[in-house]
């Protein structure tokens, strides 16, 4: 519930939810952890390149 009350939606807003816009959240939650590791993954990988002698 902290992912979602971070973001701006209320607790009562979630228990008010049906299972639809319980789905879209739990997808768009998903989404944005997916979206988030790999830009994570890109940036430490290009921070390794820079760190590391050419090859």
């Amino acid at each position: 519930m902290a992912f979602y009350a971070a973001r701006g939606v209320s607790l009562d807003a979630l228990a008010a939810a049906g299972p639809a816009e319980i789905a879209f959240l739990q997808g768009a939650r998903a989404r944005y952890y997916q979206e988030t590791a790999e830009l994570m993954s890109r940036a430490v990988a290009q921070g390794i390149d820079k760190l590391l002698p050419e090859r």
